[in-house]
C-alpha cells in the first residue's frame, strides 16, 4: 500500500523510488447505477507548459486521443461500469521518454470526469468508492493512493492531482472540481474545444 494523500497534500515519487522509469496513474470506482445508468467514469491528462496549459492541442490525452510525446503517455481503454478487481480507467506514462521528448512540458493534470453526465443527470456526489493511484509499472506497487471522499455535491469533472515533471516527480493531490465535464477540463487547460 502506498501513501495515502488526503487534498492539498503532495508527495515526490522518487524519493523512495530512486530508479523509477514507468508508471500508471489509474481511476477506480465501485460499480453502480444512478437514474437507471451505469457511472462511466473517463481519466484524461493534460500536458502542461510553464503557463499551466497546453502548448498544443494535441496535448491532451484520452478515450479519442490515446497516446501523446511519441507513446510516452498512453491512454490504455475505456472501463464504462468501474467495479471489478482491477483499475477501471488507466493512463500509463514513461517517465524517462516523457523528460527526452517533451522537455517543455512541465506537469501532467489527470482529470477524472462522468461521460454524458448532464444527459444522465449524474454527479461525482453520486459516486461511491472512487479514487486515484499512482503506481510503478516495474513492480506493480502502488506509490500513491487519493481517495475522492469529498462532497461533490454537483460536480462532474475533477482535476484529481498532477505530476510536476522535474526530478522529484511530485505528485499534488487536487482535488479541484467543477461543472460542464471534459469540455470545462479543456478549456480550463487552454485546449480548443470547438
Amino acid at each position: 500500500m502506498g501513501v495515502s494523500l488526503e487534498k492539498g497534500e503532495g508527495v515526490s515519487l522518487s524519493k523512495g523510488n530512486p530508479d523509477l522509469e514507468k508508471i500508471y496513474v489509474d481511476i477506480e470506482w465501485e460499480e453502480t447505477k444512478i437514474n437507471g445508468h451505469d457511472c462511466d467514469l473517463d481519466i484524461s491528462v493534460f500536458l502542461l507548459s510553464g503557463n499551466d496549459k497546453v502548448s498544443k492541442d494535441d496535448d491532451f490525452v484520452f478515450y479519442n486521443h490515446s497516446s501523446e510525446v511519441d507513446g510516452a503517455v498512453f491512454y490504455t481503454g475505456d472501463d464504462r461500469t468501474g467495479g471489478g478487481d482491477e483499475e477501471d480507467e488507466r493512463v500509463e506514462v514513461d517517465l524517462v521518454s516523457l523528460r527526452n521528448n517533451g522537455p517543455e512540458i512541465k506537469k501532467l493534470a489527470f482529470t477524472a470526469t462522468i461521460h454524458d453526465a448532464a444527459k444522465l443527470g449524474q454527479n461525482f456526489g453520486q459516486i461511491e468508492g472512487a479514487s486515484v493511484r499512482v503506481v510503478d509499472m516495474a513492480t506493480d506497487q502502488e506509490i500513491v493512493r487519493y481517495d475522492l471522499t469529498e462532497d461533490y455535491s454537483v460536480e462532474t469533472a475533477i482535476t484529481v492531482g498532477e505530476i510536476v515533471v522535474d526530478e522529484s516527480l511530485r505528485f499534488n493531490a487536487l482535488g479541484e472540481s467543477f461543472e460542464g465535464g471534459l469540455r470545462s477540463a479543456c478549456k480550463t487547460y487552454g485546449v480548443n474545444v470547438g
